[in-house]
């Protein structure tokens, strides 16, 4: 399914990341991963909807099971977290292009946002 491809993509990504290192994050970085990750984020329904400019969702996008869209948003932040430890341009891209993500990813914090796991 949709959700379980863009899944499988970011942990892929956050693998190869982890298991390289810095080098890897910059190379990643060099390769314009952030646009896509930021506008994963962005288009993601729990994200989406708490926007000051909610973003439309893209077409073919499927939202898979909240448990699905939930582990999606916090692989593809810790992905984006990764990528600005380690190279000061994904920073930079991220303040220019991602920081309107912040009020949006500080709410979901709380533990209502989530779905309860059994």
């Amino acid at each position: 399914s949709n959700s379980e491809v863009r899944s499988a993509a970011v942990l892929a990504l956050r693998n190869v990341g982890l298991r390289g290192g810095d080098e890897v994050y910059e190379g990643m970085v060099a390769a314009d991963v952030m646009t896509p990750a930021l506008t994963a984020l962005s288009h993601s329904p729990l994200v989406a909807p708490l926007l000051a400019a909610p973003q439309m969702p893209k077409v073919g996008w499927i939202a898979g099971a909240a448990a699905e869209e939930e582990a999606h948003v916090c692989q593809v932040l810790d992905l984006v977290w990764e990528m600005c430890e380690s190279s000061e341009i994904a920073l930079e891209r991220f303040n220019a292009r991602g920081a309107h993500l912040l009020p949006a990813l500080v709410s979901l914090l709380s533990p209502a946002s989530f779905s309860t796991h059994p």
